[in-house]
C-alpha cells in the first residue's frame, strides 16, 4: 500500500508540472464573400489599387474574409518558469512553424523558422506572389527564418538589438496618419524581415533616439556587386529617430537616408481626445510628400475620429489626391458584441472614389472584442458580418456581404 501511494504522489507531480509546462492551442477561419454586383471581374478597389491612386486602404478592408488557408493551425507549447518557452505549429499552407522564445528582465531572445521550406520543401500555393515557387525553395532559410536578440544597458538607458529575419518595431513613430490612409513606407524603422539588421536605442527619461543599420550583415546568400561595397550599402540603408513624450504631447521622427526620406509625426492628448498630424517624404529622384491630420474621441464604449490626407508629387502636378476617413466603433454589449462602421473618400482633379463599410463582431466567450476596419481576428473565437458598398466616378461599383467566423482554443 505504501508503494502505491507513493507512486501515486510521483505521478501527481509529474502530472501537475506536465499541465503546466505544456499545451495545446489552435485557430480556424471559416468565412464567404457574396457579391451582388459582378458585372466586373475585378472591383473597384483592386483596380485602384492596382492603379496605385488607393495605396493607403487598410489591407483589412478587403482582405479580412481570407479563406484562412494560413491563418488555421494546430500549435503544440512548451514553457517554463524561468522564461523559456518553445512551439511548434502546423497550418493548411503546408508550414511547419518551430520557434524558442527565452526572456528576462533586460534581454530576450526569439528564434523562428518553417522546417519545410528549410530543409528544401516546396509551399502548397506560392505564397510570395512571385510566380516562381523555387524561390522559396532555393531561398527557403532565409524567407522563412527569423533570430533576433536585444539586451538593455544600464537600467534600460541603452537598447541593442541585432535581427536576421527582423521583426516589426515601430520605432520613433507617433502619429501614423500618412501610413493609414496614404500608404507611407513607416516600416524603414522595422527590422529588415529580408535582412539583417542592428538597432541601438538610448532612452533618457522622455527622450528617445537612435540608429538603425539595415544591412549591417547580409543575410542572403547572394554576391555583393563590386560598386556596391558592405560598407556603402549599410550607410545608404541607415535611419536615424528620435523620439520625445511627455504628457499631454509627443513628437518623433526619422530620417533614411535610402531615397532621402523624412517622417515627422506628432501627438497632443487631451483625456478622451487625441489629435495628431504626421509628414512623409521621399526627396530622391521623383520626389513624393505626404501630410496627415488625425482626431479621435475615446469615450471607452465607443470612439468617434477622423482621418484627413493630402498627397502630392512634386515631379507631377496632376498627380494629387486629397483622402478622409472617418470611422465609429460602438461596444454595444461590452466584451460580446462591437459595431463598427468606417468610411474612405478619396478625389483629385478627376476621380472620386468613396467606400462604407459597417460592420458588426460577435465574440461568443466575452473574452473582449476591438474589432477594426473590418479587420475580425481580435474577437478570438466569434463571428463577422460586414457589408461594403462602394463606387466612383466611372461605373465600378462595390457591394459585397463578408461573414467571417473564428474560432480559438
Amino acid at each position: 500500500m505504501r508503494k502505491i501511494l507513493v507512486v501515486l504522489l510521483v505521478l501527481s507531480v509529474l502530472g501537475g508540472a506536465f499541465a503546466d509546462w505544456w499545451w495545446f492551442d489552435g485557430s480556424a477561419v471559416i468565412s464567404a464573400v457574396v457579391d451582388f454586383d459582378d458585372d466586373s471581374d475585378e472591383t473597384m478597389i483592386q483596380r485602384e489599387q492596382s492603379a496605385g491612386w488607393w495605396p493607403g486602404s487598410d489591407p483589412s478592408m478587403y482582405d479580412c474574409c481570407c479563406n484562412g488557408a494560413g491563418t488555421a493551425k494546430f500549435a503544440i507549447n512548451w514553457g517554463t518558469e524561468d522564461g523559456i518557452s518553445a512551439s511548434l505549429s502546423f497550418n493548411l499552407l503546408g508550414n511547419i512553424w518551430a520557434e524558442l522564445n527565452y526572456s528576462g528582465d533586460n534581454y530576450a531572445f526569439y528564434g523562428g523558422s518553417d522546417l519545410w521550406a528549410l530543409f528544401g520543401g516546396q509551399y502548397l500555393f506560392d505564397v510570395w506572389g512571385s510566380g516562381n515557387i523555387n524561390n522559396v525553395k532555393d531561398y527557403g532559410w532565409l524567407y522563412s527564418t527569423t533570430v533576433w536578440g536585444w539586451y538593455k544597458f544600464f537600467d534600460g538607458m541603452i537598447h541593442l538589438e541585432a535581427a536576421l529575419g527582423g521583426r516589426d518595431g515601430g520605432w520613433w513613430l507617433s502619429d501614423t496618419t500618412v501610413e493609414d490612409l496614404l500608404g507611407a513606407s513607416l516600416n524603414k524603422t522595422n527590422l529588415d524581415p529580408m535582412g539583417g539588421g542592428l538597432l541601438v536605442n538610448f532612452s533618457f527619461e522622455a527622450l528617445d533616439f537612435g540608429i538603425y543599420m539595415k544591412d549591417a550583415f547580409p543575410a542572403a546568400p547572394l554576391p555583393l556587386v563590386a560598386d556596391d561595397p558592405l560598407v556603402d550599402s549599410v550607410f545608404s540603408t541607415t535611419v536615424v529617430g528620435l523620439k520625445f513624450g511627455m504628457d499631454p504631447v509627443e513628437f518623433a521622427g526619422f530620417f533614411a537616408v535610402e531615397n532621402y526620406t523624412a517622417y515627422f509625426g506628432a501627438k497632443i492628448f487631451m483625456d478622451a481626445l487625441t489629435l495628431g498630424m504626421s509628414f512623409y517624404g521621399e526627396f530622391e529622384d521623383e520626389a513624393e510628400a505626404m501630410f496627415g491630420l488625425s482626431a479621435g474621441f475615446d469615450g471607452g464604449v465607443f470612439f468617434a475620429g477622423v482621418q484627413f490626407g493630402y498627397y502630392m508629387d512634386t515631379a507631377d502636378e496632376d498627380a494629387w489626391y486629397v483622402a478622409v476617413a472617418p470611422s465609429f466603433w460602438y461596444n454595444v454589449i461590452p466584451d460580446y458584441m462591437r459595431f463598427v462602421l468606417d468610411a474612405n473618400f478619396r478625389f483629385n482633379t478627376d476621380e472620386v472614389v468613396w467606400e462604407f463599410y459597417p460592420a458588426i463582431t460577435w465574440n461568443f466567450k466575452g473574452t473582449g472584442n476591438h474589432s477594426r476596419l473590418g479587420n475580425w481576428g481580435p474577437i478570438g473565437t466569434g463571428i463577422g458580418i460586414g457589408y461594403r458598398l462602394g463606387g466612383g466616378t466611372d461605373d465600378d461599383t462595390l457591394n459585397e456581404l463578408r461573414v467571417a467566423f473564428r474560432w480559438n482554443f
